[in-house]
């Protein structure tokens, strides 16, 4: 019997306002937003003693909003009372607009909150986001706000100033829709002092930034609460996309690259905004339009279901791409290769392993937990040799990887200097095997003295079926098929098209990977031509053995 494998997409709908918060809870987000909005404050009155008040490098203030916002209701009066203040627009003392007339720029001529940089570059800075975000990449623009303000204008207001906290800005909530998706205005800060990048430069960045958020919440739906790692990976990613030469992320890199090891989903503001590196990637790869189609799908799925099905829908899989991510992060500073991975690969810090473990005997056997969905650095040093090999495992069990998950997945790895019963043959040196309880959620990727010897192999001992599927010419080297686990000598692969012609039959030696027994073909038919695009059938025998199965080919 032919078994037909579908990809499986995990679809989960998650309502904008789906978490009460404790009272402990509440206090904590209450006190944040206040330490960030304290010259706010000042300026209506409200004065708070600064033991109240928790210091925090916040950078963007919008998730925070928002979950003050939603949770509004559940603050005792007197609290709700200052919250409220503080949700009420700014009055400020004149407005100018921007040159394509789309925006209102509010702001102080004078006193504790008047800009210090030029609000006419704002301007632009803001005119620019838009032609990018809206004309060049296709976003719909932000909702109507229906005359708040003054006018149907989207409102900035220069309005948050230096306090302990560093807030470039924050895009507030307003009135929301049956689909959680919502109106909106945009605060900024009036000075930029002591920030990573500092005045005009700041506010440009800020601009293009919270723009991004402002279409987020306004066309497509509010989840920040349990997704909002997403929604900062997107906007600070456009930073860089209007203004390539601001180099603001870098501030935020070291908190990615020392925690790699982190689920993917993990909530961390600073994590957040340097895993913008991931949409860089994603857009070198595939072009803008996949991140765009991300937030299409976010109405009606989780954000990591989002990246994943966009993903298949162009040929690849979130797997295949975390793995590749990690290989990109590892190819930065002075590993970074001309032409290759980031741009910027140069500037980025370097990777930190989980562990550094000496080599100096034959064999070594290691046993780790690992987080979903995250890449795991083991570096085995060999000062006998001047060796260095770095093993690169990625977990990328979406099922379970949806929130940041207190789960762990054990694995065991094994590297020796001679051959090990079902191992790989990494080089005429190592030899390595990998083994988990579920194989199936993982690539092992091996690189020797800063080279690649195994690019993320899949561990296939779990599968029934071949891998990967789809096959796309171009960017998958083999196909990998399954075989009875007690083969003789070699394995015949046939592959027919569903009419049964046959397309290729050969007798095929048994491989290993990840010390699983398979056969692999390279995608060509015997007379080394490409096969069209389509859905194929694959029979393997040994002796009296088979196994059977479908297959998709892409070829573009």
């Amino acid at each position: 019997m032919i078994k037909i494998i579908f990809p499986i997409i995990l679809i989960s709908i998650t309502t904008a306002f789906s978490q009460e918060l404790t009272p402990p809870q509440l206090d904590s987000i209450y006190y944040s937003y206040l330490s960030v909005r304290q010259l706010d404050l000042d300026k209506k009155g409200i004065v708070l003693p600064r033991y109240m008040l928790k210091q925090r490098y916040l950078k963007c203030g919008t998730l925070l909003a928002a979950e003050v916002k939603r949770n509004l209701k559940n603050f005792p009066p007197d609290k709700q009372k200052i919250l409220k203040e503080l949700f009420t627009r700014p009055i400020t003392d004149t407005s100018i607009v921007s040159p394509s007339g789309f925006f209102r720029i509010h702001y102080d001529t004078a006193g504790v909150l008047a800009p210090t940089y030029s609000v006419q570059e704002l301007a632009y800075a803001f005119d620019s986001s838009y032609n990018f975000e809206v004309n060049y990449l296709g976003y719909p623009p932000p909702p109507s706000d229906l005359g708040a303000g003054g006018d149907d204008k989207y409102d900035i207001y220069i309005g948050i100033g230096n306090t302990l906290d560093k807030e470039y800005g924050e895009t507030d909530p307003e009135n929301y829709s049956s689909n959680h998706t919502c109106t909106s205005y945009i605060l900024i800060n009036n000075d930029f002092t002591g920030f990573y990048t500092n005045g005009i430069n700041a506010a440009r960045v800020t601009a293009a930034h919270e723009f991004h958020h402002a279409i987020q919440l306004g066309n497509y739906i509010d989840r920040t609460d349990v997704d909002g790692y997403f929604y900062e990976i997107t906007s600070t990613s456009m930073e860089h996309f209007v203004y390539p030469s601001i180099k603001d992320y870098y501030g935020y890199l070291p908190a990615l690259f020392y925690s790699l090891d982190l689920p993917f989903t993990t909530k961390n503001g600073l994590r957040e905004y340097a895993l913008c590196i991931w949409n860089f990637m994603l857009k070198n790869k595939f072009g803008y339009g996949i991140i765009k189609r991300q937030w299409e799908l976010m109405p009606k799925m989780r954000a990591l279901n989002a990246v994943a099905q966009s993903l298949i829908e162009n040929g690849s899989s979130f797997g295949q791409e975390l793995k590749n991510f990690g290989i990109w992060c590892y190819y930065t500073n002075y590993r970074a290769i001309t032409g290759k991975y980031f741009t910027d690969a140069a500037n980025y810090p370097l990777v930190i392993p989980v562990s550094v473990i000496p080599f100096n005997s034959s064999v070594k056997t290691v046993q780790f937990y690992a987080n979903a969905n995250s890449d795991n650095y083991i570096t085995f040093v060999n000062n006998n040799i001047f060796d260095t090999l770095t093993t690169l495992l990625t977990n990328f069990n979406t099922k379970d990887g949806i929130d940041t998950s207190t789960a762990k997945y054990p694995f065991n790895y094994t590297l020796a200097d001679h051959k090990i019963d079902n191992g790989n043959n990494l080089s005429d040196k190592y030899f390595s095997k990998f083994s988990a309880p579920d194989n199936s959620i993982w690539y092992v990727t091996e690189i020797l003295n800063n080279r690649i010897i195994n690019e993320g192999s899949p561990v296939i001992a779990a599968l029934n079926y071949a891998f990967p599927s789809p096959f796309i010419y171009g960017k998958n080297q083999y196909l990998y098929f399954p075989i009875n686990p007690n083969p003789s000598g070699t394995v015949e692969l046939n592959i027919y098209s569903p009419a049964m012609k046959l397309f290729f039959s050969s007798n095929l030696s048994i491989v290993y990977v990840n010390g699983q027994k398979a056969v692999k073909w390279n995608g060509l038919k015997n007379n080394y031509e490409k096969l069209p695009s389509g859905i194929y059938i694959y029979i393997t025998k040994s002796g009296d053995n088979t196994t059977e199965g479908k297959l998709v080919i892409f070829n573009e």
